[in-house]
């Protein structure tokens, strides 16, 4: 009776250890959305504003409305491989996919772009408990802290 007890106990153990490990599995596709801190944002362009014609301030302010519109989607695949692609409505331009790696350390989900460009750090995300979404920072330009948050869902 004890060695059945036992037996059951640990199956049950493995059970949970097995669901726990899949729930925060970071493998899949993920949509994500842009939430900028717009006051942050422009701190840290004003340098490079500063020298622009009125017509380019101009362009620049409607090309910052549109980034709330902005979607992302992020594929983290098994080999630890990453594809990024934004999309704005009314771009000019179909998206490009931006590839790299990705790595998991307890709940913490790293990205790390490859390529020319990219030498910037790598995108840090949470990933929740459930494994069903993700958040970080959007990181500032010119080492000037965030500029808001991303959130991702799993598809």
């Amino acid at each position: 009776m004890k060695n059945n007890l036992k037996i059951s106990l640990g199956i049950a153990t493995l059970a949970l250890a097995a669901f726990a490990i899949a729930a925060g599995d970071p493998v899949g596709t993920w949509n994500g959305k842009l939430q900028i801190d717009m006051k942050k944002l422009m701190a840290q362009m004003e340098p490079m504003m500063k020298s622009a014609t009125p017509a380019q301030k101009a362009q620049f302010t409607e090309q910052m409305k549109k980034v709330a519109d902005v979607t992302l989607l992020l594929k983290l695949n098994k080999d630890k491989t990453a594809t990024i692609r934004s999309s704005a409505p009314g771009a000019k331009e179909p998206p490009k996919d931006a590839t790299g790696t990705w790595s998991l350390s307890g709940s913490q989900v790293s990205v790390k772009m490859a390529g020319k460009g990219t030498n910037n750090p790598p995108l840090v995300l949470k990933l929740s408990a459930d494994g069903k979404s993700m958040t970080g920072d959007i990181p500032g330009m010119n080492g000037g802290g965030s500029q808001g948050k991303m959130t991702f869902k799993k598809a």
